[in-house]
């Protein structure tokens, strides 16, 4: 079981049901935590909100900074949506 399933265990079991993700799917880790975390919130019987998942672009060489700015901000636009996320996973 990978750590993204984990992830998604466990913010369920602490009650959250609206669960988004941030990430660069492009990546495979991303990607596999991304699958992982969705996996979880579907085997607990839950149903998965694809808006609630950000998809970073940060292919062609986005320095730390730039990458933090970007997901900084897709958090903000998460939280601030009319049917927000209790909680979000950042990878």
């Amino acid at each position: 079981m990978g750590g993204g399933y984990r992830v998604g265990e466990e913010l369920v079991r602490f009650g959250h049901r609206r669960i988004g993700f941030i990430g660069c799917l492009q990546h495979l880790t991303a990607r596999q935590r991304f699958e992982g975390m969705r996996d979880a919130i579907l085997d607990a019987g839950l149903p998965f909100d694809r808006s609630l998942t950000v998809n970073l672009d940060l292919q062609g060489g986005v320095s730390d900074k730039s990458a933090s700015h970007l997901q900084r901000k897709a958090l903000q636009r998460l939280m601030t949506a009319p049917e927000r996320p209790t909680t979000s996973f950042n990878k």
